[in-house]
């Protein structure tokens, strides 16, 4: 999306992924039901991808897989059956 930046832009969104050409310019959700990108509020050298309306084994797969470029967590925090769930990537 972009490379390492000192502080990201406090309008980074999908809009504006679409616009600066990092994503085609309706880009689909790829699982869930949808998803968001934004800078972290708390840490303006990270930002977050949230995908939200994922099943129990998504989050879970989510939840378990280990990546070195992002700190995984979900909403609940604890993935339950019969519910949907967001995971929210924080990269740094």
């Amino acid at each position: 999306l972009y490379g390492m930046a000192e502080s990201y832009p406090a309008d980074l969104n999908i809009a504006k992924l679409s616009a600066d050409g990092a994503l085609p310019e309706t880009p689909k959700t790829p699982i869930g039901s949808g998803w968001t990108v934004s800078r972290d509020s708390q840490n303006t050298k990270q930002f977050k991808i949230a995908v939200s309306g994922l099943s129990y084994d998504e989050c879970e797969y989510f939840k378990l897989k280990k990546t070195d470029w992002a700190t995984v967590t979900s909403n609940p925090a604890t993935c339950t059956k019969n519910k949907n769930h967001t995971v929210t990537f924080t990269v740094q």
